[in-house]
């Protein structure tokens, strides 16, 4: 039985999540950001931890490096991104968030945040209160097997 509502409650929730990003996805092509979802992921990393290696990047997102690298390529050809090379070790390349790439983060962050407050605020707050509690509890179970 419980089994049953593990799998029911999975799959509504990717349904749930896969639905939102489409909406997402939706409305940040509306703004004509020039990204894609992926670099959009890669560009929010950037910005939100600074100066970080592709290894990190990909790590962080749970990727491969060659995906990373790839999308890293285009977005320092479109002027969102740069590579620098570690002064001290030269085998090291730091990616960093350029101002325009930042902006672009900024456009897709709106977006996002009018796609989830159109869905969200239809909840009342026990049942966002609910979801807030249970998400942590999956998070905390999550970290704690990561640090095993």
């Amino acid at each position: 039985m419980k089994e049953d509502k593990i799998m029911r409650y999975f799959s509504g929730v990717e349904d749930a999540s896969q639905r939102m990003l489409r909406r997402i996805h939706q409305e940040i092509g509306k703004q004509d950001v020039g990204v894609t979802g992926s670099q959009y992921m890669v560009l929010k990393k950037l910005y939100e931890n600074g100066k970080m290696t592709v290894s990190e990047v990909a790590d962080d997102l749970g990727v491969s490096l060659s995906a990373v690298t790839a999308l890293v390529d285009r977005l320092c050809k479109a002027n969102l991104a740069n590579r620098q090379r570690d002064d001290k070790d030269r085998r090291l390349v730091w990616l960093e968030i350029t101002p325009m790439g930042k902006e672009k983060v900024k456009i897709c962050d709106d977006s996002r945040r009018k796609v989830l407050g159109r869905y969200f605020s239809r909840l009342d707050e026990d049942d966002l209160s609910r979801l807030i509690e249970i998400n942590d509890k999956l998070l905390q179970f999550l970290k704690e097997e990561e640090q095993e």
